[in-house]
């Protein structure tokens, strides 16, 4: 490899824009001697982060926490990074293929690849999706419980106890039922702190 300034700059690609991708692009982008010698391009299929533990306070009270609140346009705080919105669809030891439209993919090479693609799940998160799309989703979900007679929230795990939280502190009235396959919410949780939601709910 050629030294000086013909020297080529690694291609770094991070994939996934949760709580681990943006803080790794962040992290990235603050090293001033990678910037140098690397090009960082970042892929998401939105063009937001949002906080996900947050959105919840959103469904239950969406004047005290707007959609806004909880969610970040990339653009407002990438400084290096390429931004490329799309859904990966293969990844090879050498270059990704991502579907930036129904019908068009590109290709982007990496010599180092960073995937932070954790888990999906069925709330509106779609490939592509863009700030608007998900902020009015989140903000028609807080109108049907405001509007529903009686709530079901199907499982007592970390998520649905704090939905449930949420619901009961905005609508202390409202008929909910949490249904869950154990005989303790949070399960998962050491013992000691299981059957807190019991006595808080």
């Amino acid at each position: 490899m050629s030294s000086g300034g013909s020297r080529k700059k690694a291609r770094v690609v991070v994939v996934g824009g949760g709580f681990a991708g943006v803080s790794t692009v962040v992290k990235l982008e603050r090293d001033k001697r990678l910037c140098r010698h690397a090009d960082i391009c970042f892929v998401d299929s939105k063009d937001f982060f949002e906080n996900t533990s947050a959105i919840f306070k959103t469904f239950g009270d969406p004047l005290a926490t707007p959609p806004n609140a909880v969610q970040v346009l990339h653009s407002s705080y990438l400084q290096h990074a390429d931004f490329v919105q799309g859904e990966v669809v293969t990844v090879s030891r050498t270059h990704l293929i991502v579907r930036v439209e129904a019908s068009v993919t590109i290709m982007l090479p990496y010599d180092y690849l960073v995937l932070c693609t954790g888990c999906s799940y069925p709330l509106a998160k779609e490939q592509n999706i863009t700030q608007p799309f998900r902020a009015d989703w989140l903000l028609r979900e807080a109108q049907n419980i405001k509007e529903a007679s009686t709530i079901a929230v199907i499982g007592g795990g970390p998520t649905g106890v704090e939905l449930t939280a949420n619901i009961i502190s905005k609508y202390p009235s409202k008929a909910l039922l949490l249904v869950h396959q154990h005989p303790h919410l949070v399960e998962r949780f050491p013992e000691k702190v299981s059957p807190s939601p019991h006595r808080s709910l």
